[in-house]
């Protein structure tokens, strides 16, 4: 069972951190998910393999970037459409070894072409106008992390 603060329920690595840093008097926690918790005086990003305590005051901004390399993704549909009509038209010329590794090589463009269609998302957090490590983000916790980085920016505008 997770200890709660202010009706949060605190994520795992928040919780042994505030078990070793207490929290000042008067410090409310604003916001808290799995990639972190906002508080008016720190901000507590969780990793994978750890965390990290930033206080708001040394916090230059944070942003969340989704990032699609369309253009790549449209060279590599192009490359598979390439592999598949050149395998077929010289059906009858290439040995059989020859056609499964362009229809091969054409099923791991397409594969590439997705994922580089889809993109990336990732926060990022700067530190002195330095950038922290960047957290990953899955396509499943897209709302969580927007929501996070909404929270972390209020606290920098309410911090001002």
């Amino acid at each position: 069972m997770q200890p709660e603060a202010q009706g949060f329920t605190l994520h795992k690595n928040t919780v042994s951190i505030l078990k070793f840093r207490k929290m000042e008097n008067g410090e409310k926690i604003l916001f808290n998910n799995d990639f972190g918790m906002v508080s008016d005086k720190r901000l507590v990003l969780n990793y994978k393999v750890g965390s990290e305590i930033i206080p708001i005051k040394h916090l230059s901004s944070i942003q969340y970037r989704y990032r699609k390399r369309i253009f790549l993704a449209i060279l590599m549909s192009l490359l598979t459409i390439a592999g598949i009509i050149f395998a077929v038209q010289n059906i009858v010329f290439l040995q059989e070894e020859i056609r499964l590794v362009m229809i091969g090589l054409s099923a791991i463009f397409f594969t590439i072409a997705i994922f580089l269609w889809i993109g990336t998302r990732q926060i990022i957090v700067s530190v002195g106008g330095i950038n922290r490590k960047r957290m990953r983000v899955n396509m499943k916790n897209t709302l969580a992390a927007k929501e996070f980085v909404y929270a972390v920016q209020q606290s920098l505008v309410i911090g001002e």
